[in-house]
C-alpha cells in the first residue's frame, strides 16, 4: 500500500512538473517571480508596473545586456553562423537568413569600407541594420556635412561706393564692404563686423566676385583684379584680372565676374577688395561701384 502511494505521488508530481514545463515554454519572466505580461513570451522585470500611480517602471537595478560581437559584413550572419557552414550549405543558409529576422546584437567592428559602426544592429532577413541612437545620428549628420557637396555663402555690397578706386594706383585695391545674405557654413566662413574681411577655416573653396560699375568719364575700358586667398596670401595671392569695355560718360555701365579655386591648409583672413588693373584707360574720379549689383559668392567643398 505504501509502495502504491509513493508511485501515485511520483505520478502526480510528474504531471504537475509537465504542466510547469509547458507553462515555462509558453511564457517566461526573468528577474522576479511575477507572471509575464499577457503578450510577452519573455518578460524581464523586477517589479510590477503601477498603472494606477502612472508608474511604468519594472526594473531598478539592471537592464538587458545584448551579446557583443564583431560582425564581418552587413550582408552576412557570420560569425554567429560559422563561415564554413555558410559556404557549404547555401540552401540551408538562405532559409536561416529568413528565420533569423529580428535578431539583435551589439556590434564591435568599426569599418568604413564595410559600413559598420559600433552599436546595436538588427537583422532584417537579408542584412544588418543599425538601430540609430542620438550619438549615432549625430555622427551620421557630421559625416553628411563632410560629403562632397556645395556649401554656399553669399554676400552683397549694399550701397554704392562713389569715386571708387579714385587715387588708387595700378596694381592696388580698395576695400569693398559687404553684408551677408546667406551662410550655410559659419564654422568655416565668417564675415568681419565691418564687412570687409572673410575669415576662412582650412578647406577647399571656390570664390567668385561679381561686380557692376560705371565710370562717368571720357574712357571706354576698365580693368580690375582680385587677389584670391591661398596659403601664401597676403604676400602672394592668386591675382585674377577682368577687363570690361564700355561707352563713355553716362552710358558707361559695365560688369564682370572673377573666380578662382582656393585650397587652404590653414586658417586665414582675406580682405574683400577690388583692385585697379593695368589694361584699362579709366582713372580719376567718376567711377561708382554699384550696390545691390556687386556680390561675393563662396562655396566650400569637402575633400
Amino acid at each position: 500500500m505504501k509502495k502504491n502511494k509513493i508511485h501515485l505521488t511520483i505520478l502526480i508530481s510528474a504531471i504537475f512538473l509537465s504542466f510547469q514545463i509547458l507553462n515555462i515554454k509558453a511564457q517566461v519572466t526573468i528577474g522576479s517571480g511575477l507572471p509575464p505580461e499577457k503578450g510577452a513570451l519573455l518578460d524581464i522585470k523586477e517589479k510590477k508596473a503601477d498603472l494606477d500611480a502612472g508608474n511604468l517602471e519594472t526594473a531598478i537595478s539592471g537592464g538587458l545586456l545584448m551579446p557583443r560581437v564583431h560582425l564581418l559584413d552587413t550582408k552576412s550572419l557570420a560569425p554567429l553562423i560559422d563561415s564554413s557552414f555558410i559556404l557549404n550549405n547555401v540552401n540551408e543558409y538562405t532559409r536561416l537568413k529568413q528565420t533569423h529576422t529580428g535578431l539583435m546584437v551589439y556590434n564591435l567592428t568599426i569599418s568604413t569600407s564595410k559600413n559598420l559602426s559600433q552599436g546595436l544592429y538588427k537583422w532584417d532577413g537579408t542584412a544588418w541594420n543599425m538601430i540609430v541612437d542620438e550619438k549615432s545620428l549625430a555622427n551620421a549628420m557630421e559625416q553628411l556635412k563632410n560629403l562632397v557637396h556645395p556649401q554656399p555663402a553669399a554676400f552683397m555690397l549694399n550701397n554704392n561706393i562713389t569715386n571708387f578706386l579714385s587715387g588708387v594706383r595700378l596694381g592696388e585695391g580698395q576695400a569693398v564692404n559687404m553684408i551677408q545674405l546667406v551662410n550655410t557654413t559659419p564654422d568655416y566662413i565668417q564675415l568681419s563686423a565691418d564687412g570687409t574681411k572673410i575669415t576662412f577655416a582650412p578647406g577647399f573653396y571656390v570664390v567668385q566676385f561679381t561686380y557692376e560699375a560705371m565710370h562717368n568719364a571720357n574712357c571706354d575700358l576698365s580693368s580690375y583684379f582680385v587677389d584670391f586667398p591661398n596659403d601664401a596670401y597676403p604676400s602672394s595671392g592668386a591675382r585674377i584680372h577682368s577687363n570690361s569695355s564700355h561707352d563713355t560718360y553716362a552710358y558707361s555701365n559695365h560688369g564682370g565676374t572673377l573666380s578662382a579655386p582656393c585650397l587652404l591648409t590653414k586658417s586665414l583672413q582675406w580682405n574683400i577688395s577690388l583692385g585697379r588693373g593695368q589694361a584699362g584707360n579709366c582713372s580719376g574720379t567718376g567711377m561708382t561701384l554699384l550696390g545691390k549689383s556687386t556680390f561675393l559668392y563662396i562655396v566650400r567643398y569637402s575633400y
